[in-house]
């Protein structure tokens, strides 16, 4: 059947039969508009090899970035099922496993360095949702956190080399609130404050690694150049401070 084959021709050489989008146009508008080599490379890798499925996954991977740079293109143009594993080696050390679903990365991504995991990320319906985690080089984790629809919520953490906590803090819809607090390695309390609304609000205060104050900063209206500063000795005395403009050594 020679229409037949002559849609077998076209897929392979990646032209889908409504618009005539192909992954040579594709390529050349990621060039002529600075797209990131790192993608760039390895679909251009795709194409050169023949594996026109994995091309087109990272077109659906990419497509935010095209319709951004104002090539008219939709999901509906990738004209092959891409569905499935999506394994993209960026370079020698370092590669991704995405699984696609309905033209949208869905479910456990990861992302290997050196054959080491250093994050596991989760999307539903092409956004990141659920459980982030990245980690250290030695294998511990170094940040977790949660997504809903792209957006940071609930708890964030971050952690030191050594597993002990370094930063614990709060999201509601991608926006800082409530505690933060930061740590010393060795388990003391680094930093605490507050935000409201993204914001830095009230004391937030800084301990050296043996548990002493070394600064006291103020933050009123919400305002980061409306701030008064306190600076303590090793011992926690107060040495200068700054307030409303006026500064004041001890």
């Amino acid at each position: 059947d020679l229409s037949f084959m002559k849609m077998v021709i076209l897929l392979k050489n990646g032209v889908p039969m409504s618009n005539n989008i192909t992954l040579e146009k594709i390529r050349q508008h990621a060039i002529d508009n600075d797209a990131c080599n790192t993608y760039l490379d390895v679909f251009t890798n795709a194409i050169n090899n023949g594996n026109i499925k994995l091309a087109w996954q990272i077109v659906a991977i990419k497509i935010d970035w095209l319709t951004g740079t104002k090539f008219n293109i939709g999901l509906s143009d990738i004209p092959i099922d891409i569905d499935g594993e999506c394994i993209i080696q960026w370079s020698k050390p370092s590669k991704t496993i995405y699984n696609i679903l309905n033209k949208k990365i869905d479910g456990e991504s990861k992302f290997f360095v050196y054959g080491k995991i250093d994050n596991i990320m989760n999307h539903k319906d092409g956004n990141l949702h659920g459980i982030y985690t990245s980690y250290h080089s030695n294998g511990n984790i170094y940040t977790q956190c949660n997504y809903e629809d792209d957006m940071l919520e609930g708890t964030h953490n971050v952690y030191h080399t050594n597993g002990s906590l370094s930063k614990t803090m709060s999201y509601l819809h991608d926006i800082p609130v409530g505690e933060l607090k930061t740590y010393h390695d060795n388990g003391q309390l680094s930093t605490i404050g507050n935000f409201i609304d993204g914001n830095r609000v009230g004391e937030w205060i800084d301990y050296n690694e043996f548990g002493k104050i070394n600064r006291k900063t103020v933050y009123k209206h919400g305002l980061y150049y409306d701030v008064d500063y306190y600076y303590y000795n090793d011992d926690g005395k107060l040495i200068k401070q700054n307030v409303g403009g006026v500064t004041t050594v001890f």
